[in-house]
């Protein structure tokens, strides 16, 4: 400016420019470090992934919430083979830190699916909060490895009734089962037989939960109109 090459505005500009540079880099410097964390978590997460291309009669499990910590933590201690994949990558994270093995995937992709070795799984778990997002995951499932058995954790009997339609090999209503636990750890409480409470689950469980089946009112049973009296 003094030797005149560049005029007042052009001046304020360039003040402006470097301003807003000086303010910004901090803020960028940090975000490009947390891109760079997340996408290394990402790629750590896809690891076990990668592994399950050589493996066979595993349980691939979609998502990795409570339930299915619970289900990977049996499998481990029957030392059944298995692989976890989630796309929230604190729970890829969270679960990876505990040794389980966890990868980072959307299991309504067919690639994802192909990865994880679904067509060679002797099962798929689909577990977790939000029914659309459950049926997605299965229709996904039914329709690129359609002899594939796909287990899946539902809400209540209306919800089960649903993932049947959809070809699931079994729907188990958490409602139920909740309930079917308290009860019997009371009735074990107050002095019953072990192989009676046995056979009373099992009881209850057969055919699907018929006997349970009109006792849910959002089922379709609980819909139909019962007689007056």
């Amino acid at each position: 400016m003094a030797t005149g090459i560049i005029q007042d505005t052009g001046f304020s500009f360039t003040i402006l420019i470097i301003s807003l540079t000086m303010v910004a880099t901090p803020l960028l410097v940090k975000l490009g470090d947390r891109l760079a964390r997340l996408s290394e978590g990402r790629e750590d997460a896809e690891a076990p992934s990668l592994a399950a291309a050589e493996v066979d009669k595993h349980v691939v499990i979609a998502g990795y919430g409570r339930v299915r910590r619970t289900i990977a933590l049996m499998l481990e201690r029957q030392s059944i083979p298995y692989l976890a994949l989630d796309t929230d990558p604190k729970a890829v994270a969270a679960g990876k830190a505990a040794g389980h093995a966890v990868g980072f995937g959307d299991m309504t992709d067919p690639g994802v699916q192909a990865v994880a070795g679904v067509g060679r799984a002797a099962a798929v778990v689909v577990s977790f909060a939000g029914r659309h997002g459950v049926e997605r995951v299965v229709t996904a499932l039914r329709n690129f490895h359609p002899d594939v058995p796909v287990h899946v954790r539902v809400h209540d009997l209306a919800e089960r009734d649903v993932m049947r339609e959809l070809g699931v090999a079994q729907a188990v209503p958490e409602t139920l089962e909740a309930s079917l636990g308290l009860g019997l750890a009371v009735m074990e409480s107050i002095g019953a037989a072990t192989d009676d409470l046995d056979t009373l689950a099992r009881s209850l469980r057969e055919d699907e939960y018929a006997a349970l089946y009109g006792t849910n009112e959002h089922s379709a049973a609980g819909r139909r109109r019962r007689p007056q009296g």
